[in-house]
């Protein structure tokens, strides 16, 4: 996992919470195979934080949208 020393910042957006943070790493990629309602994608995952607010979150995006958030 690539921890970023110049994290780009993130918003998530849960009911009227909006909870501001920041990019913090950058890990693996994993190839998700095509199922009868999506195509095969190949994801990244990323490591979200959001302070004090809650623990860092990782989620998995699609490489093309983890390329726009990193």
């Amino acid at each position: 996992m690539q921890q970023l020393t110049e994290k780009s910042p993130v918003c998530l957006t849960l009911g009227s919470l909006i909870l501001s943070g920041t990019v913090k790493a950058v890990g693996d990629t994993i190839d998700m195979p095509a199922s009868a309602r999506s195509s095969a994608k190949k994801l990244r995952q990323l490591v979200l934080d959001f302070g004090n607010a809650c623990a860092p979150i990782g989620l998995w995006l699609p490489i093309e949208e983890a390329s726009r958030a990193a």
